[in-house]
């Protein structure tokens, strides 16, 4: 009650909830009106108050209890207001009481201000007799009733007006106005006024005291119902409006309970009626944590007000997930107290989607602005650069993307391109036509040249107007360098294939002839025109089996194969020429569009090799002759010889004269060193004619070792030197040809034996590559002779691997030798798939080294 005054625009000075309370406000505050409930308490009505103020405070009850109607009309009151409150049934009955009110003062006051106040009031009000015949109305009344002014107002009767439908109701009416004193009728009646028009009237009445007479007044309550009317159509408007918007609509008690959905909200939450929601809670559809955190905010609504504006994801007890635009304000009482939360929410995935696949190519964007090399740059419609990505800063020399914004071309280049370019710009902005892969010169301030390719595009806006220019633009400059720098290799490639004294031939991938160079065309003895478009193996082959050869070289090309082959072709006139073919498959782009062939003519080359095999076989059966001779002259020469030494030992043993045994000696040592020559040249001799086998067998090293230091025991001790041997503990049994291997350590410690006077002799080897591969070991062994004799010249480390070749300064007469040891010795090495060599300082002593390959190890 006290908002619906206030919004009335009253002032309440207070409410009282028992007589002494409200005497003491009676009291202490000047009232207009006081409003009284009739029952004020168990023992207590509201009549003793009305009876204490009447015909002093206009007052109006307040009243559910018809039985105390009687009574309460003797205390005269100004209105009746049955509960339930209406805001429309306080507002009307406030307005007549105070116009009774007013009326009534101005009555006592003066008939002149009550005839005022009766001509001049907004409500229509008339005075009529007991028959209802109008004795005098105000102006509104006129109006309302549409009255001729001409004729006096007792010329009509109230009822005359009352459309006969309802004429009973209006004689019930006026019955009870004459009735009681202290009573006031009213009615709600249709009447007809002139000319024709129906109106709703609402007529109150009061008797005046002491008279037959009574005042009405008439309430034009037809702008009321087609409020009213439009109220309900709102109503309608409303429910239709919450059923049909785009939206999901939903009332809740200070609970959290649903006491309305709309079909939208029911459907959301699986439910076949919005009935079905009543009642139910949040907790009843979605994901406990979500619903905690949407009832917390909801208390604080119901708490303090305010309102909420969210977006949120819903996520349903099914695992459904969908993302809401949600509003929440709190539903007020008629006394402003908040009853529960009014909520609105949208459905806004589609635009959540939208949102993230719009920032997925903001960002992919933004990717492509940082890191494409090429540069990117966007302007408005007067040229200014609006956006610039890293590469454009960096091309125009600028600090940073930042510092182009706002600046023009005007700004970088000479005024002659930065003008042509916005031109381009101005045209593209006017006709909406791109420029596409525009080779542009650029002209720097600073003289500077520099070529850009580039492509620029009208911008718009998202309705599609065109705001500026955007463009994508490719430093070409390297290009166009290496443009004129291909140009010219082109000529000179083209040079170097015309002039090369080798014959090219370019192929397609069918094998015809795209061109040839003048060293072909003269080798084959065609002019160009009759080898281009021509199969090149049909043209240079002179028979069937020449074709079929050239055809298998010119596939193995087509497969992919750079290939060298030594063959025959043939000339124009059909003579057979030797040839030696360098071919190889033309790929671009990872794809076969040819071949290229170039020829040598070694038609001279192979006819000396043949002469210089012919030569090769005469000389190899000369040697093999050599050989025969001296096996047979090595056979016949070992037998005297023998001779002599063995006689010569036996003549020494018989004579005891001293002079005739050193002659004896002289003849036994000189027979032993020819003896050893003849020996020495059969095996060079067979080494050579290739007469030497290599027999493998395992034997243990160690063994081999201990008879080379057996056999040079006598002789080391007779020079007093020491003797070293170094093997690895590990190494027992390998696999070779033990006599070979025997022979090679024979020829190298000997040499060291002879020519170290003092100091060490040291014979061993190192086990180095071992490898282990299907079950067996292999090794190289590094075998080693190392002294501290004479040395060899660096100067004469090769020489002395040749035969009958001996050290330059070495003294024939004190070491002897006949200059084949080390020769054999190299070709035996080389003949067990191994390699020899020396490393030394003269006067130092030496090492011979030698390394056998590959060779087999039983035991380690």
């Amino acid at each position: 009650m006290k908002e619906i005054l206030e919004e009335l625009g009253h002032e309440v000075t207070g409410i009282s909830g028992n007589p002494q309370d409200a005497w003491h406000n009676l009291k202490e505050n000047q009232l207009d009106f006081v409003f009284i409930d009739i029952k004020l308490g168990d023992k207590t009505t509201g009549l003793e108050l009305a009876r204490e103020i009447q015909g002093r405070i206009p007052f109006i009850y307040l009243t559910a209890h018809t039985k105390y109607f009687e009574e309460a009309k003797r205390t005269s009151p100004y209105g009746y207001i049955v509960k339930p409150f209406d805001q429309n049934q306080i507002k009307f009955t406030l307005e007549l009481a105070i116009q009774r009110y007013d009326a009534e003062q101005q009555i006592k006051k003066s008939e002149n201000k009550f005839k005022t106040l009766f001509e001049n009031t907004g409500t229509a009000i008339a005075r009529c007799d007991s028959d209802g015949t109008i004795l005098e109305c105000n102006q509104a009344a006129f109006d309302l009733l549409n009255l001729n002014e001409s004729k006096p107002p007792k010329d009509y009767h109230i009822s005359e007006f009352i459309i006969p439908k309802h004429k009973h109701k209006f004689e019930k009416f006026a019955k009870q106005s004459l009735g009681d004193d202290f009573n006031s009728p009213s009615c709600e009646c249709k009447i007809k006024v002139p000319p024709g028009s129906i109106k709703n009237i609402f007529f109150r009445s009061k008797k005046i005291p002491d008279s037959h007479n009574w005042i009405v007044s008439i309430t034009d309550l037809s702008g009321l119902r087609k409020t009213e009317k439009k109220l309900e159509w709102e109503k309608r408007l409303v429910s239709n409006l919450v059923e049909n918007i785009d939206a999901r609509i939903y009332i809740k008690d200070k609970d959290h309970r649903f006491l309305r959905v709309n079909e939208k909200h029911a459907d959301y939450l699986g439910l076949d009626s919005p009935k079905d929601a009543i009642g139910k809670t949040d907790f009843d559809f979605f994901e406990k944590e979500n619903v905690k955190k949407w009832h917390q905010e909801e208390d604080r609504i119901i708490e303090n007000g305010g309102s909420i504006q969210q977006e949120n994801l819903d996520v349903m007890q099914n695992g459904r997930k969908r993302w809401n635009r949600t509003d929440k304000v709190p539903i007020r009482g008629p006394e402003g107290n908040i009853l529960g939360i009014f909520g609105i929410s949208k459905d806004i995935t589609n635009r959540k989607r939208a949102e993230k696949s719009l920032a997925y190519e903001r960002d992919l964007f933004n990717i492509l602005m940082e890191n494409i090399t090429d540069a990117i740059y966007f302007k408005n419609k007067k040229g200014e650069f609006i956006r610039v990505n890293k590469p454009m800063a960096e091309f125009f020399g600028a600090k940073s993307p930042d510092a182009m914004l706002g600046k023009t071309d005007f700004d970088f280049f000479d005024e002659s391109h930065a003008r042509d370019a916005w031109e381009d710009e101005k045209e593209i902005m006017e006709t909406g036509e791109p420029v596409i892969n525009k080779e542009e010169k650029e002209t720097w301030p600073d003289g500077r040249v520099t070529w850009a390719l580039t492509t620029k595009m009208p911008l718009r806006d998202p309705e599609g107007k065109i705001i500026g220019t955007f463009g994508v633009s490719k430093d070409i400059t390297a290009i166009k360098k290496s443009s004129q720098t291909i140009k010219e290799q082109k000529k000179y490639f083209e040079a170097l294939f015309n002039c090369s004294l080798s014959g090219i031939v370019s192929l397609n991938e069918k094998s015809e002839v795209i061109d040839v160079n003048k060293a072909f065309r003269e080798m084959f003895q065609y002019n160009r025109e009759e080898l281009i478009g021509k199969d090149i193996d049909r043209v240079i082959s002179n028979s069937d089996e020449m074709y079929q050869n050239a055809q298998k070289t010119t596939k193995s090309i087509q497969q992919g194969k750079n290939i060298v082959v030594e063959t025959k072709r043939a000339q124009k006139n059909g003579k057979p020429i030797d040839v030696k073919i360098y071919g190889s498959p033309i790929i671009v782009n990872d794809k076969k569009i040819g071949a290229l062939g170039l020829y040598h003519d070694i038609t001279e080359r192979k006819e000396y090799e043949r002469k210089l095999k012919e030569a090769k076989k005469k000389a190899e059966e000369a040697n093999r002759a050599k050989s025969i001779f001296l096996s047979n002259i090595s056979h016949e020469i070992r037998t005297p010889m023998n001779s002599i030494i063995g006689f010569s030992e036996l003549l020494k043993k018989m004579i005891d004269d001293k002079e005739t045994q050193e002659y004896l000696e002289l003849i036994h040592t000189n027979a032993r060193s020819l003896l050893d020559l003849i020996n020495d040249i059969l095996d060079l001799s067979k080494i050579s004619a290739g007469k030497v086998e290599i027999n493998y067998h395992p034997f243990k090293l160690r063994d081999l070792f201990e008879e080379l230091e057996m056999l040079f025991k006598l002789k080391i001790e007779d020079k007093d030197l020491e003797y070293k041997q170094d093997l690895p503990s590990e190494l027992t049994s390998i696999t070779l040809d033990k006599n070979k291997l025997k022979q090679i350590l024979l020829n190298l410690v000997g040499n060291a034996v002879k020519f170290t006077e003092k100091g060490f002799v040291k014979v061993g080897l190192n086990l180095k590559n071992l490898t282990h591969l299907n079950g067996q070991e292999k090794a190289d062994l590094e075998f080693f002779v190392e002294d501290t004799g004479m040395g060899v010249a660096s100067d004469e480390r090769d020489k002395i691997f040749e035969p009958f070749t001996q050290q330059t300064d070495q003294d024939a007469a004190k070491y002897g030798g006949t200059g084949l040891g080390l020769a054999i010795s190299q070709k035996l090495v080389q003949k067990m798939n191994g390699t020899i060599n020396i490393k030394n300082k003269a006067g130092k002593g030496s090492i011979f080294e030698f390394v056998l390959k590959d060779v087999v190890i039983n035991e380690i």
